[in-house]
């Protein structure tokens, strides 16, 4: 087999022509001796596994801000529905008294709803401008991603949006099924 076809088969770059890198390695260190005994010959290693020990790092580091950037995800979704479920649950009784005047429990979920996707608007443009800033000072360990990535950003968007209605859906639905009553009568 040449070369190129070689090459093209996946094969390793070091058994084109010269033979076996193995027996090439070890017949280098003692030709180099015999040149001059005061080379020290610490370890050899091909280029490719130089380049690999090279590019271990940079992918290391790669796949750790991946992991800590999903885990951050998780962690700011479970608390945007911490604090906005809190939000609803503590306005039960205002939902009651809502509903005891005349509103529909259609009527207190749509107002819910805008004021929780109006917060939650308000909070992914914080985060957008604050996350813009850190990618792109980040910029030098980011890989096949650019630092303002529209659809990194849109999935994050999405996810954190969903979350929301959500939680403010959750406990709005179970508020508006109350009995105005037992709301009015609730601390």
């Amino acid at each position: 087999m040449r070369c190129s076809q070689q090459r093209a088969a996946g094969k390793s770059r070091s058994t084109c022509g010269m033979g076996n890198l193995e027996t090439v390695a070890g017949a280098i260190g003692p030709t180099l001796r015999n040149l001059d005994r005061r080379i020290p010959i610490v370890y050899m290693r091909t280029m490719d596994e130089q380049l690999d020990a090279l590019a271990l790092s940079a992918s290391l580091i790669a796949r750790l801000l991946a992991i800590f950037s999903l885990v951050s995800l998780v962690i700011a979704a479970i608390g945007q529905y911490a604090v906005v479920a809190f939000n609803m649950r503590r306005r039960v009784r205002e939902f009651g008294v809502r509903i005891a005047l005349g509103a529909s429990a259609s009527q207190v979920l749509g107002g819910v709803l805008r004021e929780g996707l109006s917060l939650t608007v308000i909070g992914l443009v914080c985060g957008l401008a604050l996350s813009v800033v850190v990618a792109v000072a980040a910029r030098s360990v980011l890989f096949n991603v650019t630092p303002t990535d529209p659809q990194t950003y849109a999935g994050v968007f999405a996810i954190l949006t969903v979350v929301s209605l959500l939680a403010c859906c959750l406990p709005a639905s179970g508020a508006s099924r109350v009995d105005p009553v037992r709301a009015l009568r609730q601390e």
